[in-house]
This record gives structure tokens, sequence and C-alpha cells, in this order.
């Protein structure tokens, strides 16, 4: 049986990484995802089509925002607590973005 802990297989693996991620930083990237001009229209998730539509359904039915009490004991880790807000607060605005429909409210 092999020894996991055999200094010289762990030298190897070592030097395998090693070699893997030099490798790797030297390939020029192939493709990267380039961000999406401000004023792009952004095509809907299904989700948000849902939303959309109920919402044209039954205007201002506040169905999709049931508030929910939630008691958490225990220390408060203000800084978590911190980003959690800031990344609730980047998502919301993405989520409250207009979402463009013709005088009928049809989507285009």
């Amino acid at each position: 049986m092999t020894d996991l802990k055999d200094p010289a297989r762990e030298a190897a693996r070592q030097a395998l990484i090693a070699k893997r991620l030099r490798q790797r930083q030297a390939a020029a990237p192939t493709s990267r995802i380039t961000p999406r001009p401000a004023d792009a229209e952004v095509p809907l998730s299904y989700a948000q089509e849902r939303v959309w539509f109920m919402d044209q359904l039954a205007p201002g039915e506040a169905a999709y925002h049931i508030a929910v009490p939630l008691r958490v004991r225990g220390p408060l880790d203000v800084a978590a607590l911190r980003g959690a807000l800031a990344a609730l607060d980047r998502a919301a605005r993405v989520a409250a973005d207009p979402v463009p429909a013709d005088a009928d409210g049809r989507r285009p």
C-alpha cells in the first residue's frame, strides 16, 4: 500500500501543481466576459417574467413581498451583517430596474 505521507510523492505532487499553475498563468485567456453597456436592454429571467406577469395581472399585489419575522440568537458579526446588507442592496437595485412594456402592457 502506498504511504500518502511519502515526502518524495508529496514533493512531486507540489511540483506538478506549480507547473500547471505556471502554464495556466502563461496561457492567454481564450475569452472574457465583458461588461454590458449601461444602456443595453437586458432580457428577463423566467422568474422575473413570472413576477412581471403577476404584476400585470394584479397590480400592486404583495404576494411576492411577504415579510417573515425571524429571531436569531447568538453573537452578531457586524461586519458580516454589513456585507450581507450591502449585497442585498446591490441585488435590489438590479431587481428594481424597469421592465419595458408597450401601451397594452406587452413586453417587446
